[in-house]
């Protein structure tokens, strides 16, 4: 009976070396990782993003070409300095049109060519 258990002891005793042995490995495989992660990040100490962009808003003065050929010189101060002044980083443009000649549609398809241009 003793060569039973001591054969029982030793099937044990070489299991739970084995289950050392793998609970070790894992943990040697995480420290280099953990480390490696580290110098990775300590070695790059140069963070570098992408420049702010200043975006310019544009104002659309849309005045009838018989008004504006009138009141051309109020006009172009209104647009110029009262309102880019009221706007930062805006720009004002006057965009005499005949209105006759104009829908809605067409205005919003110049508005749009104007931002997306």
């Amino acid at each position: 009976m003793s060569n039973s258990v001591n054969i029982t002891h030793i099937s044990l005793l070489q299991r739970i070396v084995r289950a050392k042995s793998s609970i070790s490995v894992i943990f040697f495989v995480y420290c280099v990782s953990i480390l490696s992660q580290l110098i990775i990040v300590l070695s790059t100490s140069n963070t570098y993003a992408a420049s702010a962009q200043s975006l310019t808003r544009i104002i659309a003065v849309l005045v009838d070409q018989s008004i504006y050929t009138s009141y051309q010189t109020p006009i172009d101060w209104y647009a110029s300095q009262y309102l880019q002044s009221q706007y930062s980083d805006s720009k004002a443009l006057v965009i005499p049109i005949e209105t006759k000649n104009f829908q809605a549609q067409d205005i919003h398809k110049m508005l749009q060519n104007l931002y997306f241009d």
